[in-house]
């Protein structure tokens, strides 16, 4: 009976996606999944409710078939709950917590979430990190990724003996000062000083719609006494490059930004990085130049270079340190941006004893709210790595090692979906 009852609750999830008539099922559960199916129409505030309650019934179902994987997935979505409907255009309760998921590449590759417990473990895995990197929508108005990211470290992921060094790729030289000042500035409350970085910045050059929406990081560097870095790539120079290529820069220019020149034309022959080129930096949607490749590559290798060289100078004055990239979502997605350069320019990681071999650095990209088109995906959907077959899977990169979402993401944002870990 228990498997016949499941059945029914999964036809009643088709009934309700499809609106196939009631009398179309067939089984002993008819009558009784007939009469909750009318319930579930008739008290639903919208198509989205009737469907979610569906979702509910379907879990039952799948338990009762002996589908612990679809029984476990199916309230990720937020089916089988029994609240009240909402009233039609009623927003969402907020999500208590955000939502994190791991990529992880296979053929197909696939999104794990995690239980409540199993994500606080994932998450402190970051203080583990000698350097984590925030893929955030910069030029955003809202400041939705950079709460998403102070929520995300103070779970958990930021080491609690080392010092902290934020390397914001949205500064770039001329708004060092202003950066120092701030973190600095010991007396004044979050408002004047805040008020004061956005004044000093903006006067500097920067773009004052990314300062504000990164407030929250800001801030939360500043009480944690850490340094704040600005490694972006004054426009000026990127414009000499638009026009003369990588020969369009100084010499002092070159030796800041691209302190090792062979290793940095050398990446492009890295497997995979051709395919991230095309789809990525010269993709359709992408800033078009007479020399959009090489600005992109400068630049990735400018924030790179500027986080490995704050840690290369704690190893040299023997101070542990983690570095917090922060950059724009584009920069970050399928690795070969910022990521890949700042795993080749890496310092030698501390030895754990004495004549043992030295420890690999560990790099985590985590990318915070991404969309579909953020993925370059033509489909509503988030594209987890790029060109994958099955003889190409060791060339593949996942979209970030983990994402994180604000608020409960949308049903049809997430595919390939594991059970969830415990």
């Amino acid at each position: 009976m228990a498997v016949r009852t499941g059945l029914a609750a999964l036809v009643a999830l088709a009934c309700v996606q499809v609106q196939l008539p009631v009398e179309a099922w067939r089984g002993p559960a008819r009558a009784a999944y007939a009469a909750r199916l009318t319930t579930m129409r008739e008290g639903a505030g919208s198509r989205r409710d009737a469907v979610g309650r569906g979702l509910g019934a379907a879990g039952t179902g799948a338990a009762a078939l002996g589908l612990p994987g679809l029984a476990q997935a199916l309230p990720f979505f937020g089916g089988g709950s029994t609240a009240p409907s909402r009233a039609p255009g009623t927003p969402p309760p907020p999500a208590k917590r955000p939502a994190l998921l791991r990529v992880v590449v296979g053929t197909p590759p696939v999104l794990q979430p995690y239980s409540n417990q199993a994500e606080k473990r994932v998450v402190k895995e970051g203080s583990e990190m000698d350097a984590l990197i925030f893929g955030m929508h910069t030029s955003s108005s809202s400041s939705q990724d950079a709460e998403l990211a102070v929520k995300h470290m103070t779970q958990g992921a930021l080491s609690g003996d080392k010092e902290l060094g934020f390397a914001l790729a949205t500064f770039d030289r001329r708004q060092q000062a202003a950066l120092d000042a701030y973190a600095g500035d010991k007396s004044s409350s979050d408002r004047d000083a805040e008020a004061a970085l956005v004044a000093a910045a903006t006067a500097a050059g920067a773009d004052e719609i990314a300062v504000r929406n990164q407030l929250p990081l800001l801030r939360f560097a500043r009480e944690r006494g850490a340094t704040l870095l600005a490694v972006g790539v004054p426009p000026a120079v990127l414009q000499g490059v638009d026009k003369g290529g990588l020969e369009g820069m100084s010499a002092e220019d070159r030796q800041y930004y691209v302190p090792d020149a062979d290793a940095f034309l050398s990446t492009i022959r890295v497997k995979g990085f051709q395919r991230y080129a095309q789809n990525v930096i010269l993709g359709a949607d992408a800033p078009q130049g007479k020399n959009a490749f090489a600005v992109a590559i400068l630049r990735h290798e400018a924030m790179a270079s500027g986080a490995a060289r704050y840690l290369r100078k704690g190893i040299t004055e023997g101070v542990r340190r983690q570095a917090i990239l922060v950059a724009d979502t584009r920069d970050v997605i399928y690795y070969f941006g910022a990521q890949m350069r700042l795993q080749r320019l890496a310092p030698q990681p501390e030895t754990r004893a004495e004549g043992a071999a030295p420890a690999e650095f560990k790099v985590r990209s985590i990318l915070l709210n991404p969309t579909a088109s953020d993925s370059l995906s033509e489909l509503p959907e988030l594209r987890l790595a790029l060109g994958i077959t099955p003889k190409s899977v060791k060339e593949a990169y996942p979209l970030a090692d983990l994402i994180c979402f604000s608020g409960s993401p949308a049903v049809s944002l997430l595919t390939r979906m594991s059970p969830i870990e415990t």
